[in-house]
């Protein structure tokens, strides 16, 4: 069976207190983070559960504040999309990842 991340990185009892930005850009000094190489990605320090699905939780580089977002990309309450998007974060091969996405995808449509 294959370890998941989600069962190795801290899971945030509450996410009311984390403030979830849409486009993962610190919601406290707005630091950037465009492309997977940026110097100011933030760093993934755990994961929380909300009425919208599973969320990633992450911490700015510069002020160190948590902030939360989805890191599935099409279906938020899927917790395999979720994991897949956990790799994809932590890796940062979005081009491998995105077709492992489309290969879990297919596969539940052929199921259906």
């Amino acid at each position: 069976m294959k370890t998941r991340i989600i069962d190795i990185i801290k899971k945030f009892p509450q996410c009311e207190g984390i403030d979830w930005s849409p486009d993962f850009s610190c919601p406290e000094c707005g630091g950037s983070v465009v492309g997977d190489e940026s110097p100011s990605k933030p760093q993934l320090v755990g994961w929380c559960e909300t009425g919208r699905g599973p969320m990633a939780v992450l911490e700015c580089p510069h002020c160190y504040t948590k902030f939360r977002d989805h890191a599935a990309t099409v279906n938020y309450m899927d917790i395999d999309e979720f994991e897949m998007g956990l790799r994809c974060w932590l890796i940062g091969d979005a081009v491998s990842n995105s077709r492992e996405l489309l290969d879990l995808q297919k596969s539940r449509d052929a199921g259906k």
